[in-house]
């Protein structure tokens, strides 16, 4: 009986893909009191469910989630486990000890520190595959698709701890382009709705830092741009009441409040880029929880001119580069939009 059970188990054949990949900032563990001796599947899990389900439903696919990550514990008849097996090995990583705590001042409360603790985390190589399950080779090609996107412009598994979860492919999936003549009509929160930022700093000295050993930097650099961006959505300080109250809402619901709301924008430790130098790439992923179409845009339009402002030890940043999904990068249409975050020819 046994026998017979695990020889009907679907191994790894044609209808699986897997990824090589290398940390470019570590990745955080977690755990009971945030002391984990390992990463969770689970928390990666939830980060590609949560990314491809944005993907799909820019392009108005309101069934991939059901079809692709399942409906378990729904009352449908047709309920059913995700449709998609995924094993992540994490036996190529190793612990790396992180700065006990970064305190920066505050400029909006004199004599006044904030500060960010951390603990430990995982980086070295890993392996992610994926095996289908059934599920129809749209949203399969639409899974890969946005597996493409995460990798090369967002992050992996750092909704615990800011900062850590970019992770580089050796080689991408590979997938069919959307059709760019397909009329689309997005569905939900979607990526029309988020923004994808590289910002890259540089400094004239030409010892540039190894940022596998000097991680405080990785950290207060990334930090730093994260606390620009806060900033740049407080009023002024003679600002009406009604003012103060509409940027205390958006400021909270964007970057998070202590019992209210988690962070919807993400930025990473500083890492070193491909081609070295004396530069270093902070990659950006805000999602703009606001309904309103106004606000979305003036909170765009102040977050760049505060992270030109950031420096730290001889650091400078250049004009962050943006790829909106308000207007679709400029391409006005989704599928040509999709094909080129994910690498594909146009």
């Amino acid at each position: 009986m046994t026998l017979s059970v695990l020889a009907g188990i679907q191994k790894p054949g044609a209808d699986s893909v897997t990824l090589h990949m290398t940390t470019q900032t570590p990745l955080y563990t977690g755990g009971i009191g945030q002391w984990g001796d390992q990463v969770h599947p689970s928390g990666l899990l939830g980060s590609l469910r949560h990314f491809s389900c944005l993907v799909a439903r820019t392009l108005g696919d309101a069934e991939f989630e059901k079809a692709v990550w399942g409906e378990a514990g729904a009352s449908q008849a047709d309920t059913h486990a995700k449709r998609v097996a995924l094993h992540w090995d994490t036996s190529n990583l190793h612990r790396v000890v992180l700065p006990e705590r970064l305190l920066f001042p505050r400029e909006d409360k004199e004599k006044s520190t904030r500060g960010w603790y951390f603990n430990q985390a995982k980086q070295g190589t890993l392996k992610l595959t994926l095996i289908r399950r059934g599920i129809s080779n749209t949203h399969w090609n639409l899974l890969l698709l946005a597996l493409r996107i995460q990798t090369r412009h967002a992050t992996l598994g750092a909704k615990d701890q800011f900062g850590l979860g970019v992770l580089a492919c050796d080689s991408l999936p590979k997938v069919s382009p959307l059709n760019e003549s397909t009329a689309y009509s997005s569905t939900g929160f979607n990526l029309q709705r988020c923004a994808f930022g590289g910002l890259v700093l540089r400094r004239p000295l030409r010892n540039f830092d190894d940022f596998n050993r000097n991680r405080e930097l990785a950290l207060r650099l990334g930090l730093s741009c994260r606390i620009a961006l806060r900033d740049a959505l407080r009023p002024s300080s003679d600002a009406s009441t009604t003012e103060q109250d509409k940027w205390k809402r958006i400021r909270h619901r964007l970057m998070g409040s202590m019992n209210e709301c988690g962070s919807a924008v993400n930025v990473s430790a500083a890492y070193a880029p491909e081609d070295g130098g004396n530069a270093a790439e902070i990659r950006l992923f805000v999602q703009l929880r606001l309904d309103d179409g106004a606000e979305r845009m003036e909170v765009m339009k102040r977050f760049g001119p505060a992270l030109a402002k950031v420096e730290v030890d001889g650091w400078g940043a250049n004009p962050v580069q943006w790829e909106y999904g308000g207007s679709f990068g400029g391409l006005k249409h989704q599928g040509k939009w999709l094909n080129k975050l994910a690498g594909l020819s146009l």
